[in-house]
C-alpha cells in the first residue's frame, strides 16, 4: 500500500488530517489520484527523501481513507481520514515509490463511551480556562466545541504542543484506549500550565510597566510642584542653599570644604525626593 512519510506530526484513528506532504514523487502523487487508502507512516527523525531507508521509520502506522486532494498555490492539500492502526511488516523504498506491507494491530477497547465523553468535557475545561487568559481565547473555545474525541483534540493542537517526536508517536504506540487517554490527559496537563504560567508572567510584566509609568508621572509632578513654589517666592532660600553657606563660612580647608558641600547636595536632593515622592502619592490618591 502507498506509504506517506510524516513526521512530528500526532496521528490517531478515527481523525480527520489535512496534511501537505512535502516528501512525495510525481509517481506518488499521480498514485494518490485513484488511490482510495495510504498508510500514514512516523519518522523518527527528519531525513531528506533521497535518505530515506527502512529503518528511519516508527513500526506503526495508521490506514487512512482518501477523502480529498485541493491544489495549492504550491503544492497541495491532501485530507485523509485515519482508520486503524497497522503493524508494518515490509517496506520498499525506491527512487519513484514507497509501499508498505502491514497487518492490522488490535486495539484495547477497555474505557466505555460516557467515561470518554467525561474525560473529553473535562479535557476542553481545562483548554478553554487555560485560553481565557488570552485574546485568542474565544476563538480556540469556538473550535474546540467542535472537537468529538480526545484524539481529535490532541491531534488539533499537536502544532503547538512542546513535546518530542517520540512523545507524540507513544500515543500511537499505546494499545489501550484508557492507556492512550491518561497519557493526552497529561500532555495536556503540561500544556495548560505552560499557558498558565505565560499568562502570570505577562500579567506581571504588564504591572511592571504600569508602575514604571505611574512612578514616571510623579517625578513629573514633583519638577511641576518644584517649580511652581520657586516661582511663588523667588528670594526664598533653600535649606540646602543654607547648609551650603553655612559650610563655607566654617573656614574649613578647601578638600574638605569641597567633599562636604558634595555630600549635603547628594543629601538634601534625595529628602527633597523622597518628601515630594510622598506628598505627589498623597495628592493622586486624593
Amino acid at each position: 500500500m502507498l506509504t506517506i512519510p510524516i513526521y512530528n506530526t500526532i496521528v490517531l484513528p478515527q481523525v480527520q488530517y489535512h496534511l501537505s506532504p512535502d516528501m512525495l514523487t510525481k509517481r506518488e502523487i499521480e498514485r494518490l489520484k485513484t488511490e482510495e487508502h495510504v498508510i500514514l507512516l512516523p519518522l523518527k527523525e527528519w531525513k531528506e527523501r533521497a535518505e530515506l531507508t527502512s529503518e528511519d521509520f516508527q513500526g506503526i502506522g495508521v490506514i487512512s481513507e482518501v477523502r480529498g486532494i485541493k491544489k495549492e498555490a504550491e503544492g497541495f492539500i491532501l485530507t485523509v481520514e485515519a482508520k486503524e492502526r497497522v503493524d508494518i511488516t515490509e517496506l520498499s523504498i525506491n527512487a519513484a515509490e514507497m509501499d508498505a506491507v502491514f497487518r492490522v494491530r488490535q486495539e484495547v477497547a477497555d474505557m466505555p463511551r460516557e467515561e470518554q465523553e467525561q474525560q473529553l468535557d473535562e479535557m476542553k475545561t481545562m483548554i478553554n480556562e487555560a485560553a481565557s487568559n488570552y485574546q485568542w481565547g474565544p476563538w480556540v473555545s469556538q473550535f474546540i466545541n467542535h472537537w468529538s474525541s480526545a484524539a481529535e483534540l490532541i491531534s488539533m493542537i499537536s502544532p503547538y504542543l512542546n513535546i518530542e517526536a517520540e512523545e507524540k508517536y507513544a500515543l500511537l504506540l499505546a494499545d489501550s484506549d484508557r492507556e492512550r487517554s491518561c497519557q493526552i490527559r497529561e500532555i495536556l496537563e503540561q500544556f495548560t500550565q505552560s499557558l498558565e504560567v505565560r499568562a502570570d508572567v505577562s500579567k506581571k510584566m504588564k504591572e511592571s510597566q504600569n508602575n514604571a509609568y505611574r512612578e514616571a508621572a510623579i517625578h513629573k509632578q514633583m519638577e511641576i510642584l518644584q517649580g511652581e513654589l520657586d516661582e511663588m517666592d523667588p528670594n526664598a532660600v533653600s535649606e540646602e542653599d543654607a547648609i551650603l553657606e553655612k559650610i563655607k563660612a566654617a573656614g574649613m580647608p578647601e578638600e574638605a570644604e569641597k567633599k562636604l558641600c558634595g555630600s549635603s547636595t547628594a543629601l538634601s536632593r534625595k529628602v527633597r525626593t523622597d518628601m515630594n515622592t510622598v506628598r505627589c502619592t498623597i495628592i493622586w490618591i486624593l
